[in-house]
Protein backbone atom coordinates (compact mmCIF):
# COMPACT_ATOMS: atom_id res chain seq x y z
CA UNK A 1 0.00 0.00 0.00
CA UNK A 2 1.68 3.10 -0.91
CA UNK A 3 2.01 5.87 1.61
CA UNK A 4 -0.38 8.29 -0.56
CA UNK A 5 -3.00 6.06 -0.50
CA UNK A 6 -2.80 5.47 3.40
CA UNK A 7 -2.75 9.27 4.08
CA UNK A 8 -6.08 9.30 1.63
CA UNK A 9 -7.70 6.70 3.92
CA UNK A 10 -7.22 9.13 6.51
CA UNK A 11 -9.08 12.50 5.42
CA UNK A 12 -12.52 13.44 5.99
CA UNK A 13 -13.57 14.90 2.49
CA UNK A 14 -16.84 15.97 4.59
CA UNK A 15 -14.97 18.46 6.65
CA UNK A 16 -12.78 21.03 4.72
CA UNK A 17 -10.06 21.27 6.91
CA UNK A 18 -9.54 17.53 7.44
CA UNK A 19 -10.20 17.25 3.53
CA UNK A 20 -6.82 16.89 2.29
CA UNK A 21 -3.35 15.71 3.98
CA UNK A 22 -1.26 18.07 4.50
CA UNK A 23 2.40 19.34 5.87
CA UNK A 24 3.60 20.40 9.14
CA UNK A 25 6.59 20.40 11.71
CA UNK A 26 8.38 17.77 8.84
CA UNK A 27 5.66 15.34 8.69
CA UNK A 28 2.91 14.66 5.95
CA UNK A 29 -0.48 13.81 7.90
CA UNK A 30 -3.78 13.54 7.45
CA UNK A 31 -6.76 13.98 9.85
CA UNK A 32 -10.24 12.29 9.70
CA UNK A 33 -11.26 14.50 13.29
CA UNK A 34 -11.53 10.66 15.08
CA UNK A 35 -8.10 9.35 13.84
CA UNK A 36 -4.68 10.71 12.68
CA UNK A 37 -1.84 9.56 10.88
CA UNK A 38 1.59 11.04 10.28
CA UNK A 39 4.84 9.91 7.90
CA UNK A 40 7.96 11.39 8.02
CA UNK A 41 9.18 14.15 5.47
CA UNK A 42 7.15 16.81 3.37
CA UNK A 43 5.14 16.25 0.36
CA UNK A 44 4.96 18.96 -1.90
CA UNK A 45 1.43 18.44 -3.60
CA UNK A 46 0.17 19.11 -0.09
CA UNK A 47 -0.52 22.60 1.31
CA UNK A 48 1.36 23.47 4.56
CA UNK A 49 -0.50 23.94 7.79
CA UNK A 50 1.68 24.31 11.17
CA UNK A 51 -0.98 25.21 13.13
CA UNK A 52 -3.15 22.26 12.91
CA UNK A 53 -0.02 19.52 12.58
CA UNK A 54 1.22 21.25 15.55
CA UNK A 55 -2.39 20.62 17.25
CA UNK A 56 -2.31 16.77 16.11
CA UNK A 57 1.63 16.34 16.97
CA UNK A 58 0.62 17.09 20.42
CA UNK A 59 -1.79 14.58 20.66
CA UNK A 60 0.80 11.90 20.18
CA UNK A 61 2.52 9.70 23.28
CA UNK A 62 5.79 10.79 23.71
CA UNK A 63 8.87 8.48 23.85
CA UNK A 64 8.74 6.74 27.07
CA UNK A 65 5.20 5.73 26.76
CA UNK A 66 6.02 4.69 23.13
CA UNK A 67 8.90 2.29 24.87
CA UNK A 68 6.37 1.35 27.35
CA UNK A 69 3.35 0.26 25.53
CA UNK A 70 1.32 -2.67 25.34
CA UNK A 71 0.89 -4.14 22.14
CA UNK A 72 -2.55 -5.25 21.79
CA UNK A 73 -2.74 -6.37 18.03
CA UNK A 74 -3.15 -9.68 18.79
CA UNK A 75 -5.64 -9.23 21.00
CA UNK A 76 -7.97 -7.77 18.34
CA UNK A 77 -10.47 -10.19 15.73
CA UNK A 78 -9.89 -8.68 12.65
CA UNK A 79 -12.93 -10.62 11.22
CA UNK A 80 -15.02 -9.29 14.05
CA UNK A 81 -14.16 -5.61 13.29
CA UNK A 82 -15.05 -5.30 9.09
CA UNK A 83 -16.38 -1.58 8.35
CA UNK A 84 -19.10 -3.42 6.18
CA UNK A 85 -20.66 -6.29 7.15
CA UNK A 86 -23.01 -8.47 4.38
CA UNK A 87 -26.50 -7.71 4.90
CA UNK A 88 -28.31 -10.02 6.98
CA UNK A 89 -31.81 -10.05 5.38
CA UNK A 90 -30.37 -10.56 1.81
CA UNK A 91 -27.19 -12.65 2.56
CA UNK A 92 -24.72 -10.31 0.95
CA UNK A 93 -25.87 -11.07 -2.70
CA UNK A 94 -24.94 -7.87 -4.93
CA UNK A 95 -27.87 -5.99 -6.53
CA UNK A 96 -30.33 -8.09 -4.25
CA UNK A 97 -34.06 -8.73 -4.78
CA UNK A 98 -36.33 -9.88 -2.06
CA UNK A 99 -39.72 -10.85 -1.51
CA UNK A 100 -41.61 -7.94 -1.09
CA UNK A 101 -42.30 -7.11 2.69
CA UNK A 102 -45.74 -6.07 2.60
CA UNK A 103 -47.18 -8.45 0.08
CA UNK A 104 -45.23 -11.18 1.18
CA UNK A 105 -44.62 -11.82 -3.18
CA UNK A 106 -48.21 -11.82 -3.91
CA UNK A 107 -47.94 -8.69 -5.69
CA UNK A 108 -51.30 -7.53 -4.32
CA UNK A 109 -52.09 -5.81 -0.91
CA UNK A 110 -55.48 -5.48 1.00
CA UNK A 111 -57.39 -2.13 1.24
CA UNK A 112 -60.53 -1.09 2.61
CA UNK A 113 -63.08 1.11 3.93
CA UNK A 114 -66.09 1.22 5.75
CA UNK A 115 -68.11 -0.30 3.11
CA UNK A 116 -65.70 -3.34 1.52
CA UNK A 117 -62.40 -4.84 1.74
CA UNK A 118 -60.58 -4.82 -1.84
CA UNK A 119 -57.69 -6.24 -3.12
CA UNK A 120 -55.30 -3.60 -4.85
CA UNK A 121 -51.55 -3.46 -6.73
CA UNK A 122 -48.90 -3.62 -4.40
CA UNK A 123 -47.71 0.06 -4.19
CA UNK A 124 -44.12 -1.13 -3.00
CA UNK A 125 -43.58 -3.37 -5.81
CA UNK A 126 -45.70 -2.36 -8.40
CA UNK A 127 -47.43 -5.73 -8.53
CA UNK A 128 -43.78 -8.20 -9.35
CA UNK A 129 -43.54 -9.72 -5.90
CA UNK A 130 -40.30 -8.93 -5.59
CA UNK A 131 -38.32 -5.96 -4.94
CA UNK A 132 -34.80 -4.11 -3.79
CA UNK A 133 -33.78 -5.12 -0.34
CA UNK A 134 -34.86 -2.57 1.89
CA UNK A 135 -32.31 -3.14 4.37
CA UNK A 136 -29.33 -2.59 2.36
CA UNK A 137 -30.73 -0.50 -1.06
CA UNK A 138 -29.44 -3.76 -3.26
CA UNK A 139 -25.80 -3.69 -2.59
CA UNK A 140 -25.45 -6.59 -0.27
CA UNK A 141 -23.99 -5.13 2.28
CA UNK A 142 -24.48 -2.50 5.58
CA UNK A 143 -22.22 -0.04 7.32
CA UNK A 144 -20.84 -1.86 10.49
CA UNK A 145 -22.00 1.07 13.27
CA UNK A 146 -20.50 -0.92 16.66
CA UNK A 147 -19.00 0.14 18.66
CA UNK A 148 -15.95 -2.38 20.47
CA UNK A 149 -14.30 -2.25 23.82
CA UNK A 150 -10.72 -3.29 24.10
CA UNK A 151 -9.29 -3.25 28.03
CA UNK A 152 -12.28 -0.75 29.18
CA UNK A 153 -11.66 1.24 26.26
CA UNK A 154 -14.36 1.61 23.45
CA UNK A 155 -13.99 2.24 19.86
CA UNK A 156 -16.00 2.26 16.26
CA UNK A 157 -15.59 -0.03 14.40
CA UNK A 158 -14.94 1.23 11.37
CA UNK A 159 -11.84 3.26 12.88
CA UNK A 160 -9.97 -0.20 13.64
CA UNK A 161 -11.39 -1.60 10.72
CA UNK A 162 -8.98 0.98 8.85
CA UNK A 163 -6.12 1.15 11.04
CA UNK A 164 -5.72 -2.77 11.08
CA UNK A 165 -5.92 -2.89 7.11
CA UNK A 166 -2.70 -1.20 7.00
CA UNK A 167 0.53 -2.93 6.77
CA UNK A 168 2.82 -3.70 9.50
CA UNK A 169 -0.02 -2.30 11.49
CA UNK A 170 0.63 -2.59 15.57
CA UNK A 171 -1.92 -1.15 18.04
CA UNK A 172 -1.27 0.02 21.60
CA UNK A 173 -3.35 1.40 24.64
CA UNK A 174 -0.86 3.25 27.19
CA UNK A 175 -2.52 5.98 28.72
CA UNK A 176 -5.96 6.12 26.34
CA UNK A 177 -8.93 7.47 27.99
CA UNK A 178 -12.33 7.60 26.80
CA UNK A 179 -13.31 11.16 25.07
CA UNK A 180 -11.27 13.61 23.27
CA UNK A 181 -11.33 15.79 26.06
CA UNK A 182 -8.74 13.56 27.75
CA UNK A 183 -6.61 14.11 24.82
CA UNK A 184 -5.12 10.25 25.34
CA UNK A 185 -5.93 8.59 22.26
CA UNK A 186 -4.60 5.44 21.44
CA UNK A 187 -1.65 5.04 19.37
CA UNK A 188 -0.74 2.73 16.42
CA UNK A 189 2.35 1.82 14.48
CA UNK A 190 2.32 0.88 10.51
CA UNK A 191 4.82 0.55 7.77
CA UNK A 192 5.96 3.95 6.96
CA UNK A 193 4.79 6.09 9.66
CA UNK A 194 2.80 6.21 12.98
CA UNK A 195 -1.13 7.25 13.92
CA UNK A 196 -3.48 8.26 17.19
CA UNK A 197 -7.17 7.08 17.60
CA UNK A 198 -9.53 9.08 19.42
CA UNK A 199 -11.54 6.45 21.83
CA UNK A 200 -15.16 7.07 21.63
CA UNK A 201 -16.88 9.10 25.03
CA UNK A 202 -18.24 7.19 27.50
Amino acid sequence: MEIAEILERFCNKNNPQYSIPFNGHGYTMACTGYMAVRVSGVRDQYPNDVDLAAKINGLFPGVQEMLTSLDLTELLDVDSLRAVLPCPKCRDRKNSIIVCPECDGSGEAEASNSYSDYEVECATCQGSGKCVCDECGGVGEITNEDAVEVLGVTFKVKNLSVILGLPGVHFFLNGCEAGYKNKRPAYFRFDGGEGILIPCLS
